[in-house]
């Protein structure tokens, strides 16, 4: 294999995030050469620039770009946690169960207080409440930016977002992860003072963590922030979680390599420890891939998973006709009434046609040249 080598910038930022997640104080002479613009670019594609900032005013006064990034991730926290209270206030007088998700629960195990950038509050609810969830989110001053379209409805009030989960997987993305976690309501625990508020024990919620990693990773990749969030849960949980429970799990899941190469590259990356090569190349697919993926890999990705290996020109000709003349699963998710009554499927097709020609010619048309030349890498 050839010698990889990390670029000094990337070198760097593994470093200032790794004093930030273990919570040490960085060499100030290796800070002081360091090229922070650069580093600022990588970690602001990956939300990380508020805990590389931690990392760097231990020894210098922060550049202003790092200085009011970290002062707005504070700020942003601050109102999240300020609307999430009002929420579940809510939730819990119009008895409709709730569960914290993702960076809501792992913002706490990070060193301080908004070292750990968020987009937005996940948390998984009550699917047959999902109309008064609506109505409380409505009557708590926030829009509703998409509803009954995914497994999660969207509200916004800025700059606090927040996604409500009837479910944590789609079963049109990973059929598997959707039947798992389905009935999730029956492993969670109540909370204590708390009448509706339910939480995963840590096993679980490191299930999920690493499924729904798995999914982005396989889609349109996963970021470094991913990592961090895998090495500052086992720091805080690993001597006590039940690996033999977990790994049997993930066995169902068919996670079990991903996992452990996830949590490996996570140990490795932030514990000082040196990665092989293959090891580095995996990393940077993690770098390149920002903090939730690009487009340009979920393509790829999706390309790859079709063709299965083959990029003939034969196989490729079936893959954009499949996108044309939809059928089978894809056409039971997403028109259930024409899979239903078949009779319907070529004015289907003439619709579905139509639509691309006038309303979607330029994405077509790349879809069409990325197929065209897509190649695997030997």
């Amino acid at each position: 294999m050839k010698n990889v080598i990390l670029t000094k910038e990337i070198d760097n930022l593994i470093y200032l995030l790794s004093c930030s997640a273990n919570n040490t104080v960085p060499d100030v002479k290796r800070v002081n050469s360091m090229d922070k613009e650069s580093i600022y670019q990588i970690a602001s594609s990956h939300s990380l620039v508020a805990m590389v900032a931690f990392s760097l005013e231990k020894v210098i006064e922060l550049p202003n770009n790092f200085d009011q990034q970290k002062k707005k991730a504070i700020r942003k926290l601050a109102l999240f946690d300020i609307e999430r209270i009002k929420l579940f206030e809510q939730l819990e007088k119009n008895e409709i169960w709730y569960t914290p998700l993702k960076g809501v629960i792992l913002m706490n195990y990070y060193p301080q207080y908004g070292m750990r950038e968020m987009a937005d509050n996940d948390i998984l609810c009550d699917a047959e409440r999902m109309l008064d969830i609506k109505r409380i989110m409505m009557d708590l001053g926030f829009q509703c930016k998409e509803y009954n379209k995914r497994v999660d409805d969207t509200y916004f009030k800025a700059p606090v977002a927040f996604e409500m989960h009837r479910f944590l997987f789609d079963e049109r993305e990973i059929d598997a992860f959707y039947l798992y976690f389905k009935n999730i309501k029956n492993k969670l625990i109540p909370v204590v003072n708390h009448n509706y508020e339910l939480r995963f024990l840590p096993e679980d919620f490191y299930i999920y963590m690493i499924a729904h990693v798995y999914k982005h990773y396989t889609h349109g990749g996963t970021g470094i922030r991913s990592l961090l969030d895998t090495y500052v849960f086992l720091k805080r949980h690993n001597e006590q979680l039940d690996w033999d429970y977990i790994n049997q799990e993930l066995a169902v899941l068919s996670l079990t390599k991903f996992e452990e190469m996830n949590k490996n590259l996570a140990i490795k990356a932030f514990s000082g420890i040196p990665m092989d090569d293959e090891e580095k190349q995996l990393f940077m697919y993690y770098v390149s891939s920002g903090v939730y993926g690009t487009e340009e890999r979920s393509w790829k990705n999706r390309i790859s998973k079709k063709l299965s290996g083959d990029d003939s020109e034969n196989s490729k000709r079936n893959y954009l006709f499949s996108r044309v003349f939809i059928h089978g699963e894809a056409l039971k998710n997403c028109y259930p009434f024409v899979y239903r009554y078949r009779i319907l499927l070529p004015g289907l097709y003439i619709y579905r046609f139509i639509k691309a020609i006038f309303f979607k010619p330029k994405k077509i048309w790349t879809e069409y040249k990325r197929v065209k030349h897509f190649k695997y890498m030997k």
